[in-house]
């Protein structure tokens, strides 16, 4: 028998020869280099090899795309045992492997189950991935191909932070899955244990440095301040557990440098509301108001090369606000107030914050988190600025005075005053006093749907109304006309319940007279 007639390979999975005749596997060649693409035709029934040599630890990423084949695509070593393959999806095969050992290596192109040929693609992209420990450092100078890998083996949840000199991080991919990870900071996370690739690029011949540091962690008790230091490029991540209802500040003291830094809620579905925030010099306050008990990592990255101090505490700030009368603070540089105020459905309060010092401006937040109100910029010369709203249901209230543009400081007093709130009916007239600066309220009962007209008359105001929903947003301002001065519009309920009116002075004080007639 001819020998060359008996040589024949046996296919049996991922441990057998090639299985095709030789007579029926076309040789091809692969140039050298970091990147490869080539397109031929495969001959039906046939195979295509093509043939690299590699070096330890060289990795291979092969792609196979056609038009007219459903391509399989096999690697396979120097004895032809198969360390890898892929029918893929339809017209696309791929596979990525690195070789530990170096030494010659085969990728053969084949249509499915031995049938069909066609026009194909096939393009390969190769490197030497070096080994890192997290927490290594590994030097060198660019090659050729202005760029260089390196791999750790990370746990799931492993963290780093990636630092290069003399080149730059263009990728970090989750190895198995082919996945580029996102970052944060520049900390990169492990969505799972295995093996992890990091690109640097730079030009040939430039002398780079990577390493990788990991995070420090730090725990963070509420009312205790601590000192701390984020090494070089490094990465401190602060936990601290936030109560729910209670507003909680975050107090960043950054002297002589300026830190990158995030907040990062944990668990399912945390939430919170942002109260006031006062950022300058160097100082980051930052007020939350957390819905649920929640935990919190504050991050902190110095993007520098010499280490960074900071000063942290996490604060519980609340002081009950006197509920009628006056209450005295003092406000340090770039800081916020804060203070809870009871209030009842339907109360309307009036607030005033006099600061002699500063500026002053004020934010009230419902018992929920969300801006009721705020007063801002009222001019320098204005001490006594004032704001007042209805309290749309029952709960503790917020209220936070600050200096305007966080750029003044010293003592201050809020004052806080309940309004009287009386009825009106569709049976009789309200009379109540309005001046400039100081309005009248009345609340009315409507049921949904239910239009009512409105009347307000004086002598001596020049008045206009407003109503607010108790529940929602207000209805309307509606101002007078003509010589009268007199105010007559018509409101439609959307809802059941109860709405306030707010009678205000334009010009003049004195005595006004309300009514609301029914429509039929």
């Amino acid at each position: 028998m001819n020998v060359l007639s008996s040589v024949f390979l046996v296919c049996l999975g991922s441990t057998v020869f090639a299985g095709a005749m030789l007579a029926q596997e076309v040789l091809r060649d692969v140039v050298p280099g970091r990147e490869f693409s080539d397109t031929k035709v495969l001959t039906p029934g046939q195979s295509d090899l093509w043939a690299i040599e590699c070096k330890p630890d060289e990795v291979l990423k092969c792609r196979v795309s056609a038009v007219d084949l459903d391509p399989v695509l096999d690697l396979l070593d120097a004895q032809r045992l198969v360390l890898a393959s892929d029918d893929g999806a339809g017209s696309e095969s791929y596979v990525q492997y690195r070789v530990v050992g170096g030494g010659q290596v085969h990728f053969r192109v084949r249509g499915f189950q031995g049938a069909g040929g066609g026009r194909y693609t096939l393009s390969l992209e190769r490197y030497v991935a070096t080994p890192l420990a997290v927490g290594g450092e590994v030097s060198g100078e660019f090659p050729r191909e202005r760029w260089y890998h390196v791999r750790l083996q990370c746990e799931k949840n492993d963290r780093l932070v990636p630092v290069v000199t003399g080149g730059r991080l263009t990728s970090v991919v989750q190895f198995a899955a082919n996945v580029g990870l996102g970052e944060n900071l520049g900390a990169y996370t492990a969505p799972a244990a295995g093996e992890y690739h990091l690109r640097i690029e730079g030009n040939e011949r430039t002398k780079f440095s990577v390493r990788t540091l990991v995070p420090v962690y730090r725990e963070a008790v509420a009312g205790e301040p601590f000192a701390a230091s984020v090494a070089p490029f490094g990465l401190d991540i602060v936990h601290m557990r936030l109560p729910a209802g209670a507003a909680s500040m975050l107090d960043l003291a950054m002297p002589g440098v300026q830190l990158q830094h995030w907040h990062r809620l944990l668990g399912e579905d945390p939430r919170w509301r942002e109260l006031g925030n006062a950022q300058k010099g160097g100082r980051s306050r930052r007020l939350f108001q957390p819905e649920h008990d929640l935990d919190l990592q504050l991050w902190l990255r110095n993007v520098d090369g010499a280490a960074a101090n900071y000063e942290f505490s996490h604060l519980l700030p609340d002081r009950a606000l006197a509920a009628q009368g006056a209450t005295d603070g003092s406000l340090p540089l770039g800081n916020l107030g804060c203070y809870t105020l009871p209030a009842q459905e339907g109360e309307v309060l009036t607030l005033r914050v006099h600061a002699e010092a500063f500026d002053a401006a004020m934010v009230v937040c419902a018992p929920n988190g969300e801006t009721l109100a705020s007063l801002g910029d009222s001019g320098p010369l204005d001490r006594d600025p004032s704001l007042t709203f209805c309290a749309p249901f029952s709960g503790q209230y917020r209220v936070i005075p600050y200096a305007e543009g966080h750029t003044g400081s010293g003592p201050y007093r809020v004052e806080v005053a309940r309004q009287p709130v009386p009825a009106l009916t569709f049976d009789r007239a309200l009379e109540l006093r309005a001046e400039p600066g100081h309005d009248a309220y009345a609340r009315i009962t409507l049921a949904a749907g239910q239009e009512v007209w409105l009347s307000c008359r004086s002598r001596d105001c020049d008045v206009a109304l407003s109503m607010d929903d108790d529940q929602g947003p207000r209805l309307g301002t509606w101002e007078g006309g003509g010589t009268d001065r007199n105010v007559l519009c018509a409101v439609r309920a959307p809802r059941a319940g109860s709405y306030t009116i707010f009678v205000h002075s334009r010009g003049g004080a004195g005595i006004c007279q309300l009514r609301a007639f029914a429509v039929e």
